[in-house]
């Protein structure tokens, strides 16, 4: 299953706020930045099940544009998402 994005994120925390099972919820969001090269970038992307999903021929021609249109180094952001309830007794 892919992790939610950010706007189901907001849902889900408003959701279990408003639930009221847990009235202390702290929320918090962490950014991080991976460095890649041209090659582990492509590589990182092999594992996509998008990706895996593509026939043969489909693969070859994306990969084939990307080594020639992507940069040599590619910065990805990478953000996640901590959503923290203490239930009282």
């Amino acid at each position: 299953k892919e992790p939610p994005k950010k706007d189901e994120f907001y849902r889900i925390y408003k959701d279990i706020k408003k639930s009221g099972y847990f009235p202390k919820i702290k929320k918090k969001k962490y950014a991080t930045y991976e460095n890649y090269t041209k090659e582990k970038f492509v590589e990182l992307l092999r594992t996509f099940s998008l990706i895996i999903s593509l026939s043969e021929n489909s693969k070859r021609e994306l990969f084939k544009e990307l080594n020639n249109s992507l940069p040599e180094r590619i910065k990805v952001k990478y953000e996640t998402f901590l959503v923290m309830g203490k239930k009282t007794i």
